[in-house]
């Protein structure tokens, strides 16, 4: 009896699946019948049948195996390169600190091999100053969840950069802790960070000069037109006792009208002008120092009694009112979150202006409300049927010291919408207007409920 050919020696796995397939040959030869020659040719050509459509199903699997087995090398392709090329890096830490894994882009922002990084403790690549940083971090990821953090790493042979570190613990299958890490760069945000602070250290430095210069030259400039203000006031009463005394001498009739021409018009006329323009004068510098302090105090935002608020500029508001004959229409008003006093100028101000722009040939009526909004908002709304805002004008209207082009109107000093929508935005608030020229205008002023 000859012996069979021996093929050439099988692998390890091979082998261990040829034996498995002899083994359950055997199982299975006992289910066959004894004397295979015994079968019938109907039995034999079922048998045969059988053999060859599980050759086929063993032939469509192996193919749908092959193809799985590409579709898996494919998906770990694009994996690999995902991963490797993402535009972060990914690390994998084990319980120690220690890295397990690293993508590509993570060795290239330590400027080292990737396979040199396994094994390597994190800490070598992060400044001493950051280690602290680095312990708390990790501190925090034993709480679980997903912490941050912000810290500055070396690469070899360059200097320090910032990155963002985003992490979360995850248990291996062996049941060891993981900690899977995300590394971006944000050097270039911690460098536009530093520059603005030292820009906005520069600007604070300077606004504060330029207040500081404003503040001395209003100072210095006050007390001259205190003194001229009442100088012409002191000049008027001597000219008065003038007229009085020299009255009885005065026989002749062109002397009187000539005397009475000189201090009784002329003179008081150019008195009252230099007084005028020296209150104006007075009062611009006021507005300056206004808009220079405007911002510089921190506000705090409070519950606000807009009800209280406008009590109180309608009383301030008084004479300047009746004097007018205007008619003031409010309703009841719901409170909002301001800084305090912040109402009391808006509505001083939008109330004042609603008076100086009235047109003069019909009563003025004034309407206050306030409504909820959406959005957890309030809604304040001063109306009047005053002259009305040229449609050129509107853009400018809440620009500082800009006072208008309204004939007959009286001009103020052009700081009160300004700082009135200042003091809004502060606060969180908003104020815009609407207005039809010769109809009168609505202002709106939207704040936090």
């Amino acid at each position: 009896m000859t012996s069979a050919k021996k093929g050439p020696a099988l692998p390890d796995k091979a082998r261990a699946l040829r034996e498995l397939a002899e083994k359950r040959f055997i199982e299975r030869q006992a289910q066959l019948p004894e004397q295979l020659h015994h079968l019938t040719t109907v039995q034999a050509q079922k048998l045969l049948h059988e053999l060859r459509v599980h050759q086929i199903e063993l032939e469509v699997q192996n193919e749908e195996l092959h193809r799985a087995q590409a579709q898996l090398k494919s998906s770990r392709a694009r994996y690999r390169d995902l991963y490797d090329q993402a535009p972060v890096g990914y690390l994998t830490l084990d319980a120690r600190g220690q890295i397990l894994t690293a993508n590509s882009t993570a060795a290239k922002m330590l400027k080292v091999k990737n396979e040199t990084l396994a094994g390597e403790p994190l800490t070598r690549f992060i400044l001493p100053e950051d280690q602290d940083t680095f312990y708390l971090h990790r501190k925090k990821l034993e709480k679980g969840g997903t912490q941050e953090c912000e810290l500055r790493l070396l690469s070899t042979g360059s200097a320090a950069f910032w990155v963002r570190l985003d992490s979360a613990m995850w248990l291996r299958d062996e049941g060891s802790p993981e900690c899977r890490m995300a590394v971006m760069d944000i050097t270039e945000r911690k460098l536009a960070e530093a520059e603005k602070q030292r820009l906005m250290e520069q600007l604070s430095k300077k606004r504060k000069e330029i207040d500081d210069f404003i503040y001395l030259v209003i100072h210095d400039l006050a007390t001259p037109l205190i003194n001229m203000r009442g100088f012409c006031q002191n000049l008027m009463m001597d000219f008065d006792e003038l007229r009085k005394v020299i009255d009885p001498v005065l026989k002749q009739e062109e002397v009187r009208n000539a005397v009475e021409q000189i201090t009784g018009e002329r003179i008081p006329a150019a008195l009252d002008y230099i007084a005028e323009n020296a209150l104006k004068t007075h009062r611009l510098m006021d507005a300056v120092l206004k808009v220079s302090r405007t911002g510089l105090v921190e506000t705090k935002p409070e519950t606000l009694d807009a009800n209280a608020a406008l009590k109180r500029v309608l009383t301030a508001l008084r004479y300047q009112v009746e004097k007018e004959g205007a008619e003031v229409k409010t309703v009841h008003l719901p409170p909002c979150k301001a800084a305090p006093g912040t109402l009391d100028h808006v509505f001083n101000n939008l109330i004042s202006n609603a008076v100086k722009y009235r047109d003069k040939t019909r009563k003025l009526i004034i309407t206050v409300r306030g409504v909820k909004a959406a959005g957890g908002k309030v809604v304040y709304s001063v109306s009047d049927n005053g002259l009305g805002i040229k449609e050129a004008d509107m853009p400018k209207i809440f620009q500082v010291f800009y006072r208008g082009n309204v004939p007959g109107a009286d001009k103020g000093e052009g700081v009160g919408l300004s700082l009135a929508r200042t003091l809004a935005e502060q606060s969180g608030g908003r104020i815009w207007a609407e207005s039809e020229e010769g109809k009168g205008a609505v202002f709106f002023v939207e704040m936090p409920a």
